[in-house]
């Protein structure tokens, strides 16, 4: 039987040797070479256009987003009332630039944000609160001036000035401030009606100076791609030629073969690596956005200020407590930042009012959690961080608004927050009060266990509110207001 599977054997072996031998040895190094040649070109080509294209589709997803979020923070009502450049010296001008002001020095991403209309077919600036002047040194005045025209639109801004429906460019364009691209939304009156839009301007030179890296990786990729054919080309015809003269000559030919593969594999990996360290940078990006959302909707409301960064330790600490993980602590971590984000659709005669408000102000202070909603659920990666937005001011009875949901129908994150928002409110001075005292604060939580919060993680975050009392030296004296 041994000497069958022997003979069985050196027969294929032989076979083999002779159909290697028949083909050409230049002609077999040939096709080897090109075809390796061709499956790596192509593979790193693809690699590059799929990760340019993610970039270009994260780059305006980013556009459309921001604008989104600017365009609420726009009095559309008194946007109509500006007409004249004079009115640029006016107070009223400078109190409806200062929301827009603050956005862009939030996102360092942006190079310009401004509002514009449509008349006659023409598309004119409004509100810029870009500073006058020649700052970059390009011969071109940096600030648009109330109804000056822009002649250079682009087709995605007309769009959206006619359709009212957010949008940012397919491509990068030229004008006369620079290379750009662009999101824009629509700024809607009290009615419902579109008055304008609101731009915003990322620099797309800086933007594709960060992809260099990417393009240079597949050059150098496709450069060993030819250096590999040319070496598997070689390797081949040796081989051909020497096929019936040394069979260690064989293997090193296959071993050379299965190396260059190696090298190209290797050379993919170093690519997917750098797509996965810019998504993360984008990652990274997204969260810086959500603190600068949170300190711009304090730069609006002084009477909360650091209230968001206290709620967020706090709310971290109890989820620690309730042995979160990483992900979902990560997720509180940004539901708690944003979780006033929808007071940006507030007005500011409700909003910043110091005395109590009446029924129908209360009316439309309760639509933040909705506000928040409409924000950030276009914002997919925000989506499980919702719950703390929309929620957190149901109750544990049913009373609060804006659902009305009871007990364990309001998700964990918002029942978890609740207890923080009341907490912090009551701990910081007010206009109207002083700060409670850490003892007065504990008892009136107590009390609301079963009505306004959940009777099991009341004694939960009691503890955890008492632990950081003991960790901390003369807790009832830190400075919780702002």
């Amino acid at each position: 039987m041994d000497n069958f599977l022997s003979t069985t054997y050196k027969l294929r072996r032989r076979r083999f040797k002779q159909r290697v031998t028949s083909v050409a040895p230049y002609k077999a190094a040939l096709l080897a070479g090109f075809v390796l040649l061709v499956a790596s070109c192509v593979s790193s080509l693809a690699l590059y256009y799929s990760s340019l294209s993610a970039a270009y589709d994260g780059m305006r997803a980013e556009l459309r987003h921001t604008a989104a979020m600017a365009a609420t923070v726009v009095d559309a009502d008194r946007h109509k009332d500006f007409i004249l450049p004079a009115q640029e010296s006016t107070p009223e001008y400078r109190r409806a630039i200062a929301p827009l002001q603050a956005m862009l020095i939030a996102s360092g991403d942006m190079k310009f944000i401004y509002t514009c209309v449509l008349r006659n077919n023409k598309v004119f600036f409004v509100l810029d609160p870009t500073p006058a002047g020649d700052a970059d040194g390009d011969g071109v005045d940096d600030k648009s001036h109330i109804m000056e025209e822009y002649p250079e639109a682009p087709p995605p801004m007309l769009r959206a000035l006619r359709t009212g429906i957010v949008g940012a460019d397919a491509k990068v364009y030229p004008d006369r401030w620079g290379s750009f691209m662009s999101g824009y939304a629509p700024i809607r009156d009290s009615h419902g009606h579109c008055v304008g839009i609101v731009g915003v301007d990322m620099n797309a030179t800086q933007y594709t100076d960060n992809l260099s890296h990417l393009r240079h990786a597949v050059w150098a990729g496709l450069g060993v791609a030819l250096l590999m054919s040319l070496a598997v080309t070689i390797c081949v015809y040796t081989y051909q030629r020497n096929a019936l003269i040394a069979g260690a000559e064989r293997l090193a030919s296959a071993e050379a073969l299965r190396k260059a593969h190696e090298e190209l594999r290797q050379t993919n990996n170093e690519l997917e690596e750098r797509v996965s360290l810019r998504t993360a940078e984008l990652l990274v990006a997204y969260n810086a956005t959500i603190e600068g959302w949170s300190r711009a909707l304090e730069m609006r409301d002084h009477e909360t200020e650091g209230h968001c960064r206290r709620v967020t330790e706090l709310t971290l600490r109890m989820g620690q407590a309730l042995g979160m993980g990483e992900d979902q602590l990560n997720t509180l971590r940004q539901g708690a930042l944003l979780h006033d984000i929808g007071k940006m659709g507030i007005p500011d005669e409700i909003l910043l009012k110091p005395g109590a408000l009446t029924e129908a102000e209360w009316v439309v202070m309760r639509l933040h959690p909705e506000y928040a909603v409409q924000m950030l659920q276009p914002i997919e990666f925000l989506e499980p961080a919702l719950d703390i937005p929309r929620y957190h001011h149901e109750k544990w009875d049913g009373t609060g608004y804006p659902r009305g949901l009871s007990g364990e129908e309001i998700p964990l994150a918002a029942r978890l927050f609740a207890f923080v928002d009341v907490w912090d409110a009551l701990r910081s001075d007010r206009p109207y009060r002083r700060a409670w005292s850490h003892d007065r604060v504990c008892a009136h939580i107590r009390g609301l266990a079963g009505t306004h919060f959940d009777p099991t993680l009341t004694e939960i975050f009691l503890r955890v509110v008492e632990e950081g009392r003991d960790e901390s030296e003369g807790w009832d004296d830190l400075q919780l207001a702002a």
